[in-house]
């Protein structure tokens, strides 16, 4: 019950995927319960109509050495009865390390970190970065809501200035927007054309005849300036901008500006569908920026380099909005985060809430959550110290953490109390140990080597779950056997001396001839 509940908890998640997983897991718990139950017995009544010959089945011999006493669980006792104070000490330690790490683990999802350095894909992506503009891709859209509102000359030159600024964040290769396009059609439809001339007037002349005969009343007309002389002596590169001064183009005003704008876009040839929505009338527009790095500090620091720009500059009454593969995985992370914090406090909440009903005590529900604690502490530490980040992949794993570790401390929370191990270390947590202590050591160890195959696979997540599952394992398992039972035998806690017998004193002439009878 309290695995599955572990799985509930992430109905905390806002993540519908996490969601789903723990429902189906928690379904495919309730019904491994249920068939232990009631299929494996009604099974084992089955085969063994007779009844199970102890003898035969070496039960006698196994029930013995029980007894005998183990070195390794001898040794577990006497550090729990006799090591309290270097328990308390590394406890403290290990929390003091815990708190000391979590700020240090990396959070994101990228998706390049999950293949081997030496793999094409790896390969190919970082020349591709070093080559091009990168692979990364983030997107900004600007919305005027009005018709033509792109074409506003100041837009844009505020437009070309954001492009400017983005180029020299880190991380950031190209920006691509419409601006290089209309600085280019504007380079080239003027680049013969006079700076600030005035447009030329065309005088309606009747003397049709004064230029035959030589005769004319007009004054001689003022000599031009030779344009190719103006031309020769002006920068060359003086119409690669933006139109901004109606003035310099022989214009009166912006409007005249923006419909000088809108012909250009009218002329150009190619398809600019992909940076604004309407050929004619576009009223939003697209920047892209493709970046040489995906982790998430450099997608923070482009994000908040975009965000800061346009809170600034975005004209009134305009909206922008970021979207793309990188804002998406920003977002995710960001879900990942919440999600973690969402679904382990919930998780630790509903396993001591139904330990505290099992054993009508909420400090049974507390002492229940030292194997938890001490399987988490283990994760949050090992993911620092091997710089793993905290992803959509080992979000999983504190979850399934929890619901393990708090299995050992209710296997010996109920053994001690069904034996009655807080009257002494000498009878019941020593039969406690060699019972059900062994039964949590072969359990952990077998659960450990078969998740370290996990260590072998060449997908770097499954490498990495397999480590932290190991770990995991291991700090629960030996917490369960010495922090808890150093817990138990030190503070005696009252929900374990109510309604509990005294450890039986078990001989081995006394065990029984069959364990099952007809």
């Amino acid at each position: 019950a309290t695995t599955a509940a572990g799985f509930i908890a992430q109905f905390t998640s806002p993540l519908a995927p996490f969601r789903t997983f723990g429902l189906l897991s928690a379904i495919g718990v309730v019904l491994s319960q249920l068939s232990s139950l009631y299929l494996l017995p009604a099974m084992l009544r089955i085969t063994y109509r007779k009844g199970i010959d102890p003898v035969k089945l070496h039960t006698q011999r196994d029930m013995q050495r029980e007894f005998k006493g183990h070195p390794v669980l001898g040794l577990f006792e006497r550090i729990a009865t006799k090591g309290g104070k270097p328990l308390i000490v590394i406890s403290l330690v290990l929390a003091g390390a815990t708190v000391a790490t979590i700020p240090t683990i990396r959070t994101g999802t990228n998706m390049l970190d999950f293949f081997q350095p030496s793999s094409a894909v790896v390969r190919d992506t970082k020349k591709f970065n070093e080559t091009m503009g990168g692979s990364g891709i983030l997107t900004v859209m600007l919305d005027g809501k009005k018709a033509s509102s792109i074409l506003d000359p100041n837009f844009l030159r505020t437009l070309d200035s954001f492009a400017d600024t983005m180029e020299t964040v880190d991380g950031v290769g190209k920006v691509q927007t419409i601006t290089p396009y209309i600085k280019r059609m504007n380079l080239l439809m003027n680049q013969d054309s006079i700076p600030y001339a005035l447009p030329s007037q065309q005088q309606s002349d009747f003397d049709f005849f004064s230029g035959t005969f030589g005769l004319t009343a007009d004054e001689e007309p003022e000599p031009q300036p030779d344009t190719a002389d103006v031309a020769a002596t002006r920068d060359a590169g003086t119409y690669d901008e933006i139109p901004t001064e109606p003035a310099k183009y022989g214009l009166e005003t912006t409007e005249d500006l923006q419909n000088l704008i809108s012909q250009y876009l009218l002329l150009y040839s190619g398809n600019l569908g992909s940076f604004i929505n309407d050929t004619l009338e576009p009223s939003a527009t697209l920047v892209t920026i493709q970046l040489q790095k995906s982790d998430t500090p450099t997608l923070r620091e482009v994000h908040s380099a975009v965000t800061t720009f346009w809170d600034a500059n975005v004209p009134t009454g305009w909206e922008y909005a970021l979207g793309g593969g990188e804002a998406i995985s920003l977002a995710l992370t960001d879900l990942i985060t919440r999600s973690q914090i969402y679904s382990l406090a919930g998780a630790l909440l509903i396993v001591w809430l139904l330990v505290s009903i099992i054993f009508r005590s909420p400090l049974a529900g507390l002492i229940a959550l030292i194997p938890v604690a001490f399987a988490l502490m283990g994760i949050f530490i090992f993911m620092a110290l091997l710089g793993i980040n905290l992803d959509v992949i080992t979000s999983l794993l504190a979850a399934l953490a929890i619901g393990i570790g708090v299995d050992y401390a209710i296997h010996f929370l109920s053994a001690c109390k069904r034996l009655s191990c807080s009257t002494g270390p000498d009878k019941g947590l020593g039969i406690v140990m060699r019972t059900t202590g062994r039964a949590i050591v072969i359990n952990a160890a077998s659960v450990t080597i078969g998740f370290s195959g996990l260590l072998f696979s060449r997908f770097i997540p499954i490498q990495q779950m397999g480590i932290l599952f190991c770990v995991s394992m291991v700090f629960a398992g030996l917490s369960s056997l010495t922090v808890l039972p150093m817990v138990l035998n030190r503070w005696q806690p009252k929900f374990l001396l109510a309604r509990s017998a005294p450890a039986p004193q078990v001989e081995p002439d006394d065990l029984p001839e069959r364990r099952i009878s007809p």
